[in-house]
């Protein structure tokens, strides 16, 4: 979206910028992978408060959504969290665990993540050109803004993957003219982009 300044930033290239941010994440990955949260991490940030997402940073949207994810799935109370702040602004010393079983089988399960099957029947092929269709669909999806209308070219026919809110369907490595995204002001180059058969149509 523009009108929020650049996106590169002196140190945006370092992981984490606070200890408590490399925290989210093994949550995130330790509750999601002990099926202990609701998993719907994008779709959940997608109902922030407007205001309140653009205020946060990239790890308090993830904190947010974890949360959530964790009442809805019940392993948390309501009110849990604020009155555990409540005990620990108090004085009361940090709870710590350490489980390496947990830990080695989360680490393998990362290392086995299966590959996406193969496209089937896509409806573009590669040297297609395509349009990133304009759409306003409600709820979560990938089609990025800042591509919807904007003509590319398929690089990639990449695999079959269930897209948000639809079935199963091809997924495609699609190169677009920065300029074209951009404006003609852009530097020279291309961006790439992996979008859903049903964000495309092809080009007139």
């Amino acid at each position: 979206m523009q009108g929020f300044g650049p996106v590169v930033v002196p140190g945006a290239d370092e992981p984490y910028h606070h200890e408590w941010e490399s925290r989210i994440l093994a949550l995130n990955v330790i509750t999601g992978f002990e099926r202990l949260r609701v998993s719907n991490g994008r779709a959940d940030r997608e109902e922030m408060d407007p205001a309140e997402y653009l205020a946060a940073g990239y790890f308090d949207r993830w904190e947010w959504s974890v949360e959530r994810g964790l009442l809805e799935h019940g392993t948390i109370a309501p009110g849990e969290i604020e009155a555990m702040i409540e005990r620990l602004r108090a004085g009361e010393t940090v709870a710590s665990t350490s489980n390496p079983v947990q830990v080695a089988r989360i680490l393998k399960a990362l290392d086995d993540v299966p590959t996406l099957p193969a496209a089937v029947d896509p409806a573009f092929a590669v040297g297609d050109r395509v349009r990133v269709r304009r759409m306003r669909p409600p709820g979560h999806n990938r089609s990025p803004r800042y591509l919807r209308g904007v003509e590319g070219v398929v690089e990639r026919v990449q695999c079959n993957d269930r897209r948000p809110g639809a079935g199963a369907e091809p997924v495609y490595l699609v190169a677009f003219d920065a300029a074209d995204v951009w404006g003609p002001d852009a530097d020279r180059g291309a961006v790439l982009a992996d979008l859903w058969e049903g964000y495309l149509e092809a080009a007139p």
